[in-house]
């Protein structure tokens, strides 16, 4: 997928980013990646986006090619709550680490 322009700038518009320009805000990747998986879940009132740790390699030019993956790591209940936590990773196009983290997503248990 490539990174471009209308997509940075609709980000950017979205959390108030004006840093960088021509390079993608590195919180963009992660909210990126995180969002594909949140896309295939139900969400439910109450959902909360409970911690997130990111570990960036470099800068990402607007226009480069990245493959982004996330990757369910522990799912549970605990105390009423299912808690979700997500690996993910961004890679350029020759397979080089742009971006390692993980988020929790907690979803209260019906």
């Amino acid at each position: 997928m490539a990174m471009d322009d209308a997509a940075v700038e609709q980000y950017r518009q979205a959390v108030g980013d004006s840093t960088l320009p021509g390079y993608v805000p590195p919180t963009a990747l992660a909210a990126w990646a995180l969002g594909a998986v949140l896309k295939h879940l139900e969400l439910v009132p109450g959902t909360v986006h409970a911690s997130q740790e990111l570990s960036f390699s470099r800068a990402v030019r607007v226009g480069d090619g990245v493959v982004q993956s996330a990757t369910v790591s522990q799912n549970s209940v605990r105390g009423g709550w299912r808690w979700l936590v997500v690996d993910l990773t961004t890679d350029d196009d020759q397979g080089n680490s742009l971006l390692t983290g993980r988020s929790t997503v907690l979803f209260p248990e019906s």
